[in-house]
């Protein structure tokens, strides 16, 4: 799997786990968590669905990075880990 593919998948699974399918998890977040990542996100799973650029898809996980940074001390533990595979897969795919 090469680098592009592995932030793919990394999006994906952040993807999976805070948008499933009633979107409980992400209710369940802190509020402030919520405000502050609900863009970035839907912004990530745009360009994951409709199959966008590696560029894109870059922009994307980054501007999800800096909202996170803002609240990182209220993301729970699993969606805290996700998002640190994602900051590692898309520093391997600007290499």
């Amino acid at each position: 799997m090469g680098d592009a593919q592995r932030l793919r998948s990394a999006a994906q699974r952040v993807i999976d786990l805070v948008h499933d399918d009633d979107l409980i998890y992400l209710d369940a977040l802190p509020y402030r968590v919520q405000i502050e990542l609900s863009t970035p996100l839907a912004m990530m799973g745009e360009v994951l669905e409709e199959g966008g650029s590696d560029g894109e898809l870059r922009r994307a996980v980054d501007i999800l990075h800096s909202a996170a940074a803002l609240v990182r001390a209220e993301l729970p533990e699993e969606l805290a880990g996700l998002l640190e595979e994602l900051r590692f897969a898309g520093r391997a795919a600007r290499s």
